[in-house]
């Protein structure tokens, strides 16, 4: 998702390469929360502590997505 965007800017109307982007990024926000939220648990209770950096990037994800929301609502084009 994230490379068709990339691709999009360069070669497609303005209007789908944003379309792009939102798409790209509901696509990446959800899988970084999957990714740090298994990582916590693959870790288990070590995954929480300041030996391991999943709890940060987890929170980073959670920010993030929590100040710059892009919802499917928002993306006309028909993603399910």
């Amino acid at each position: 998702m994230l490379r068709h965007a990339a691709w999009a800017v360069d070669e497609l109307d303005p209007a789908e390469a944003v379309a792009a982007a939102r798409i790209a990024k509901v696509y990446c926000a959800r899988a970084t929360r999957t990714v740090c939220e298994t990582a916590i648990q693959v870790h288990g209770g070590i995954g929480n502590t300041w030996e391991c950096l999943a709890h940060v990037y987890l929170r980073r994800a959670l920010v993030s997505t929590g100040l710059w929301p892009v919802t499917l609502r928002e993306i006309n084009s028909g993603l399910s």
